[in-house]
Formats: C-alpha cells, structure tokens, sequence
C-alpha cells in the first residue's frame, strides 16, 4: 500500500517513467499529470440480458498531457515474478481502452449524431481517436525477474504450427527492474533504491557495497529513506526510525542503520497474526483484493493465505502456517 501512495506523487512516478522507459531523458513532468479514475471497467449486456462487468485496479493511473490531449500511464508494482504478468498488462490496457470507447458511444447516443451504419454499429465515427495508453510493471524484488516479458512469451503453439506466432498479435511488457536500467538514470531517490535492490538479498554483498559507498549512505535525504523504507523493505528507515541518525548536514547518516538493522522477513508470530487476519475478514465474505487493500499487503503475500483458508476452512492458523511455503 505505502509503495502505491509513493508512486503517486507526482515527482516519484515522472521519474519512474523517464528513468526506467526514456533513460534518464525527462519526457514527462509532474506539471503534466491529471488525475484520472482508479478503476479501469467495462460493463455490457450479455446473451439472456446478463450484465458483464470487468475491473481492474491499476497501483497508478495519470493522463499526461493536456486537458484534450493526452496519453494514459498506467502502473503496477510487484515484488515478486507474476508469470502472468504479460496477460494482466494486456487486459488493463484493453480495459482502458474499452472504457475510454464506452465514453465516446455514450457521448454519441447522447447528441444522437450517428449518421450511418457503420456509426450506429460501432457507435463510434471515422474521426474519433482514443487516447494512447502505456503500461508499466515495476519489479522490485531483491532477484531478478525471471518470467516472461511478452504474450507470446507465454504462449504454446501446437507442433507444426509455430509459423502461425507472427500472425498473432504480441503484446511487450515495459518491464522496469533493477536489473534493466541505470541508477544514475533517476533524479530522485528511486535511484537509490536501484542501486541497492541487486545487493538486497544477500546481506553480505549489502555490507560491502554499503562500505564502499560510505560517502553516499552516510547523508542520505529523507525522500531516500522513505523510498528504501518500502522498496528494499528496511522498517528503520521510516520517519520516527531514522531520526537518531540526523547528521550535522541535516541529511541522515544510514550507513550503521543499513548494515546491522535490515528487515530479514517476518518471524512464525507475525505470520500467525497475518493468517488470524485474513481468516476473520475472508469469515465476513471480503475478496482478496479487499483483503490486500485493508492490511496494506501485496496480493502476492496475501493469496497463498486466502487459497489455503478457503480450501481449508476447518484449519487453525497454525495448521495454514505449517502448509506456507516460507
């Protein structure tokens, strides 16, 4: 939850994209950005007069670009390998363009100025145009994404008809890792956090880079802390935590901090309160993603939980933990 409300500042989320997509080159700046919906949906009646409705959530979504014209930015983080991930990219870009069709069909019917067939049927004319949408996926995970990065990545074409994947569409991921770009790429402390994700999940090559860059770590900003607080998981780093390491610059001295207090996952008793919290808001009927939404977790950590609990309803908190694979 705290890595979606830090991608939403404006100043975060230009960097994410300039940094990880343009290299560093400043396409996009907060004064571009507008607000839009958070949720991406599509609704339509089916056969029997069946209502299909489709959502999605994206972690953020910005217009950029003017009130008229502009293109959608849509982004979602992860901390783990999603294989799927090509797919989910794919239907919130389909997603946002059918609602932005949704709006243009609505518009006309209001105006009643469909003019021909071809405008009745499509409730859309020759001229209209939607606007571009760009979807990205920042991993931040302490190894490297290791799954595919395009639909066709995870496609299986029967034998004897692999001359058939060119003609079906592909879909490219815009895949942002620490293991695809340059920290000096950033302006703002998500440069940082790229700089030491290769480094995070071995303690030991974390101490020596840390020793090695003394000079940087010792007057960090607190936008720097803030950004490792969430994204390399380091709890110290956070406002009140990081107070007794002020320096006289003003900035924060985290060189001790980052090298004997780094968060190294939660222990049997956090997991069993975790588990006792999905099991009575999954007892009140509540979905996954609401689940995730209200503790502050990532679906990733939350969904082995719920598919454990709602297949094994009967099972104590002990029972669920001792089935996690951790």
């Amino acid at each position: 939850m705290k890595g979606k409300q830090l991608l939403r500042r404006p100043a975060f989320f230009c960097d994410l994209i300039n940094g990880g997509l343009f290299q560093g080159r400043q396409r996009i700046c907060p004064a571009m950005l507008q607000g839009m919906p958070e949720v991406l949906g599509f609704s339509r009646r089916g056969p029997g007069k069946t209502e299909i409705n489709l959502e999605r959530i994206p972690d953020v979504i910005y217009a950029a670009g003017t009130e008229e014209d502009f293109l959608l930015l849509l982004n979602e983080n992860q901390t783990q390998t999603d294989y799927t991930m090509p797919l989910r990219n794919l239907v919130d870009t389909a997603l946002s363009y059918m609602q932005q069709k949704e709006k243009i069909e609505k518009l006309h019917r209001e105006r009643k100025d469909l003019k021909t067939g071809s405008e009745y049927l499509s409730g859309f004319t020759k001229q209209d145009r939607l606007h571009p949408v760009i979807c990205v996926t920042f991993y931040h995970g302490e190894t490297p994404w290791d799954g595919g990065t395009s639909l066709h990545d995870i496609l299986q074409f029967p034998e004897g008809y692999e001359d058939m994947r060119e003609l079906c569409p592909d879909f490219p991921m815009n895949l942002i890792h620490a293991w695809n770009v340059r920290p000096e790429q950033f302006k703002t402390g998500l440069g940082t956090v790229f700089e030491l994700l290769p480094f995070a999940a071995d303690k030991g090559r974390l101490q020596t880079y840390i020793r090695n860059h003394a000079e940087h770590f010792g007057n960090l900003t607190a936008e720097e802390c803030d950004l490792l607080e969430v994204f390399i998981g380091m709890e110290n780093l956070g406002e009140e935590g990081r107070e007794g390491y002020r320096n006289r610059e003003g900035g924060y001295n985290m060189c001790t901090a980052l090298l004997e207090i780094r968060e190294e996952g939660r222990n049997e008793g956090e997991w069993l309160k975790l588990i006792s919290q999905v099991q009575r808001k999954m007892r009140k009927g509540k979905p996954l993603i609401s689940i995730a939404e209200e503790l502050e977790e990532e679906e990733q950590v939350i969904g082995p939980i719920y598919v454990l609990v709602k297949a094994h309803p009967e099972f104590t908190r002990e029972a669920v933990y001792g089935q996690l694979e951790i």
